[in-house]
């Protein structure tokens, strides 16, 4: 499916345990230990897909703009957009902490669920920020070339 669809399914995949961990506490499945295992589980592989395509879509984008050389700075730039990333999801949450005296758990619950909205975000921005590739011509007497995005 290649790495970009491979990120975008992973991020969604992400996104539905966050909005599930926001409903933590009522034992949808069994028990309440029973079903905070199973949603848990259900994270981790989509978290290692994401993981180990990070890398993979920083080399592809460097080697698409002929920038092999300065990969280091393509890595740079993504983790400095990750950490930023990072201090808002942060910042959220602590501005969720500051209304537990008034929405109770509430508040706790609308973490997961903020969490679980940024991403869904990013994924439509990934979308509708995605650059259109233009398609090659293909030689008349020559196969078409598959090639992963």
């Amino acid at each position: 499916i290649g790495w970009e669809m491979g990120m975008v399914w992973a991020s969604v995949g992400v996104a539905v345990v966050y909005a599930f961990a926001g409903m933590l506490g009522w034992g949808g499945i069994g028990s309440q230990v029973l079903t905070a295992s199973i949603l848990f589980a259900a994270a981790g592989p989509m978290v290692a897909a994401l993981l180990g395509l990070e890398p993979e879509g920083v080399v592809s984008c460097a080697s698409e703009r002929g920038g092999e050389e300065i990969l280091g700075i393509y890595m740079g730039v993504f983790s400095l957009t990750i950490k930023v990333m990072n201090g808002v999801a942060i910042f959220v949450a602590d501005m969720l902490v500051g209304y537990i005296d008034i929405i109770g758990e509430w508040a706790i619950r609308l973490m997961a669920w903020a969490a679980s909205g940024c991403l869904l975000f990013a994924v439509i921005l990934f979308f509708v920020a995605r650059r259109k590739r233009p398609k090659e011509p293909i030689p008349l007497g020559e196969m078409p070339r598959i090639s992963a995005p």
